[in-house]
């Protein structure tokens, strides 16, 4: 008994460093990650049409991104994971732009790849969910 004592909560740090990745206070960039405000008709509908379903992308939230964003989107002010509330830079980039960074990660950063867990459509879903949840004004 007083072995597990020691092996469970080293067993739940370790899980929590795999999901998060090491901890950096940088801005998150991708290559593409230039923000332009001036976006026509069309593509703002492209980008828009990249949205999936919030509802479906909460339980996704809640069981892939809570550890890191937590639960008020905030990363913990960032320090932990993005912060999706405070950090408006993040909610001026594209939905392609933010889709990027779920699908590949952002290098330098807590951010992982989550492809090879997350299907496109539920990667679509959970950015729905963060953009309703943390990003509306």
């Amino acid at each position: 008994m007083k072995n597990e004592k020691v092996w469970i909560p080293g067993l739940a740090a370790l899980l929590f460093v795999a999901a998060c990745g090491p901890v950096e206070n940088k801005p998150s960039e991708t290559p593409s990650a230039t923000v332009s405000t001036a976006v026509s008709a069309e593509d703002a509908a492209a980008d828009a049409a990249l949205l999936g379903d919030a509802e479906a992308g909460k339980a996704i939230y809640d069981k892939s991104c809570i550890a890191c964003h937590q639960a008020d989107g905030k990363g913990m002010g960032g320090a932990l994971g993005a912060d999706f509330v405070n950090d408006k830079t993040r909610s001026a980039k594209s939905n392609a732009q933010l889709l990027a960074s779920i699908e590949h990660g952002i290098k330098g950063t807590t951010m992982v790849s989550w492809a090879p867990l997350l299907s496109e459509t539920e990667r679509k879903d959970v950015l729905a969910y963060i953009r309703k949840a943390f990003m509306e004004e």
